[in-house]
């Protein structure tokens, strides 16, 4: 019977009770706290805030797939309007039929039948281009909606 009624005393003994009698929170938790816990905060900032630096957006324009054999440049002047006069539209593209429209012969590009092209614009159809050029890339890039 004394070893039952150990087993239940020492049960009910509270970690409360206990602590005055080894020592609470000291100088030696506190100095761990300081220099274990808290120095790990750091690099978890940096894992919350690395998407601030990764979300980078680099310039980007719409793909337009029938003049994908021209050059950037070309398929820049002739497919997307200019915002301001100065730079390209990042959202918009010439609303004309580029398949059935011009033929290139001798890096030149002769229109068959050129429409009003400056004129009407319609949002993206087929995704954007992007100019990659400074950046590999960027999640904006790889995830980016077509």
């Amino acid at each position: 019977m004394e070893e039952s009624q150990r087993k239940v005393s020492a049960q009910d003994i509270d970690l409360d009770d206990v602590l005055p009698k080894i020592g609470e929170f000291g100088k030696y938790q506190k100095l761990m706290l300081w220099l274990v816990c808290l120095p790990a905060c750091f690099p978890c900032g940096f894992c919350a805030f690395n998407q601030l630096f990764m979300i980078n957006s680099p310039p980007h324009w719409c793909w337009v797939p029938e003049l994908g054999n021209l050059t950037v440049n070309q398929r820049k002047n002739l497919a997307i309007p200019k915002e301001n006069d100065t730079k390209f539209s990042k959202c918009f593209q010439y609303d004309f039929n580029w398949s059935d429209s011009y033929e290139i012969n001798e890096n030149k590009i002769n229109f068959n039948d050129r429409a009003d092209v400056t004129n009407h614009t319609v949002a993206c159809r087929n995704g954007w281009e992007f100019d990659m050029s400074n950046i590999e890339s960027t999640i904006v890039k790889d995830v980016s909606v077509d």
